[in-house]
Order: C-alpha cells, then structure tokens, then sequence
C-alpha cells in the first residue's frame, strides 16, 4: 500500500464552518514554503516510501496563490500519481479555470458541500456563498469535468442528517461520487459542535442509511454502488493518530515547514530541516513507525 501526501498549503480561508478541525493549522500564518519547496518535498519523500497519491488542502486551496504552479508541477513530476486538491468551490471562475487547465490529464476534485439548502448552508458555513458554490457545481457538470469530482458531505446528526436521501440522489444524478464523512470532534471545534447540540457520527449508522436507499457494500465497509454510482463511508479518525495512520497511511506537509500526521493536538507533528530534507523524512518516518509497532495504546504527543 502505498502512501497519502496532503500538502496543508495555507491556513487561511474564506468560511468559517464551525465543525472544521484545522488539520494542524493552528501555527504561524503567513506561508513559509514556496511552490519550489512543495515539490521538492514530495520529491523527497517519494524517493523514502511509495508515493501514490497528493492531495493538496488547507484552509481554502483556492486562495493560494501559486496553486496553479504546483499542480502543473505535480502533474509534470509525478504523471502517474494521484494529484487533486480539496476545495469549498467558492470562487467559480477560478474554480473552472484550474479544470480547464487540466482537461487533459485526471485533476480530482473534492468539493465540500454541507448541505443543499441555502439556508442551513449559510447557518454551517457561515458564509453566504451558497449560490457561487452551486455555480461551481453546476458549472463543472456543464462542462463535463464529473467523472473526477467527488463532494465530500460531512453527516451532522441534528443538523443535516436528514439531507442524507438528497445528498445521495444529487449526487447520482449529476454522476458526482460521494463521500460521507463521520463527524470529527477535536479540541478546536469541540466547544461549537456542542452549542449546536451535535452529537459524533456513528458509522454503522451511515453505512445503514446508504444501504436503505438502494446501494449495495462491496469491496470494503467502506464503499457502496448502485448501479454505477458510487458512496463511500469514511471515518477519519482524526481524534485518534495511530489508527489514522495505520488505516490511511496518510502524511501532511504544513505551509510553515512542518511533518506530520493529525489528530487531537495536531498529533504527530515535527518540524522539518530543509538543508537536509530526505534525512529528516526518513528519521520521522522512521520514529512514527517504531512508535506504530511498538505500542499502540499511548497517545502520541507533539514532538
């Protein structure tokens, strides 16, 4: 199995989604690493352990500025790889833009959407860029870029678990996939969730809604189809960073120069030494991993 690299290029963005858990974000604010720096990151780290995906996060890609510049070095690095970024598709023309750019070879997609009511979107999100969200949507499905879009709904039991059935069937018919993700709960949206009276997500309790609007599991508990239309379940285990880790094998490289896996407390988190970046990959690959066989009972701590 070979490894996830996020890369966490900006803390910043332009919602305020008060079930956000920051993935590690919670450090300086301006931007350390250059578009340079990123690929020649990854470049490291591929020539350690067996790369097979990128995902490029934040905060919101979007407003990153040279975003642009390190997908197409991605794509020209690694043309085999699994290169996308995750998005809240609130800035259509831009949006669109990057699809285009990249028409020719796959760029996934993966589009938060919490809801498909206006209002309730506004209440989640805390912004009122619902209808440049659907634009982006609706764009992308004009212009045929859905086989490489996934929306990512976040089930919130109390607040939008009844959307469920619709979610699914906007989803199908606009031929997006899906992925419903388990609520996580960590120190830094905790207090909100519960001001919303919202309880955590139980999986089982997903996989059995998915199963009652027609799909069928295969392959993995994860993963369901209908026809040619695929939902997947995924619990992230943000809360807990050895299970993350082992279930995903999935690293973050941080805008301010850090490594690391997150979870409660940002996890496995250390800095990284650019004079000598594949030396210092291996060392904390190599720690993570004693740490993973060794014990896997104890919570890991900042480094």
């Amino acid at each position: 199995m070979g490894y996830t690299l996020r890369l966490v290029v900006t803390p910043h963005c332009n919602f305020k989604c008060f079930f956000c858990y920051r993935e590690g974000t919670a450090c300086r604010e301006s931007s350390l690493l250059s578009c340079e720096d990123f690929v020649s990151l990854v470049k490291n780290f591929a020539a350690i352990r067996p790369l097979t995906k990128v995902r490029v996060t934040g905060g919101e890609p979007l407003l990153y500025r040279d975003l642009v510049p390190l997908l197409k070095a991605l794509k020209c690095e690694f043309p085999f790889l699994d290169v996308g970024f995750t998005t809240n598709a609130s800035t259509p023309d831009r949006l669109l833009y990057i699809a285009r750019v990249f028409s020719n070879g796959p760029l996934f997609l993966n589009i938060s959407l919490p809801s498909l009511q206006a209002d309730k979107f506004e209440r989640i999100t805390r912004s009122s860029r619902y209808s440049e969200v659907m634009s982006s949507i609706e764009r992308l499905i004009a212009e045929g870029f859905t086989s490489n879009v996934s929306i990512n709904f976040v089930f919130m039991p109390g607040m939008n678990d009844s959307e469920l059935p619709a979610m699914v069937d906007f989803a199908q018919t606009n031929n997006l996939r899906l992925k419903v993700i388990c609520l996580t709960v960590n120190e830094f949206n905790r207090a909100e969730i519960d001001s919303f009276g919202i309880k955590p997500s139980e999986e089982s309790l997903i996989r059995d809604k998915i199963k009652g609007l027609g799909y069928i599991q295969v392959g993995s508990a994860q993963t369901f189809m209908k026809g040619k239309h695929c939902v997947k379940v995924v619990n992230c285990f943000a809360h807990q960073p050895i299970p993350y880790f082992e279930m995903f094998k999935t690293f973050r490289i941080y805008y301010d120069g850090r490594i690391g896996i997150s979870g409660d407390y940002d996890g496995f988190i250390r800095p990284l030494d650019l004079s000598d970046p594949r030396k210092a990959i291996t060392n904390i690959l190599c720690d993570l991993e004693k740490y993973v066989k060794s014990d896997t009972s104890q919570e890991v701590t900042n480094g």
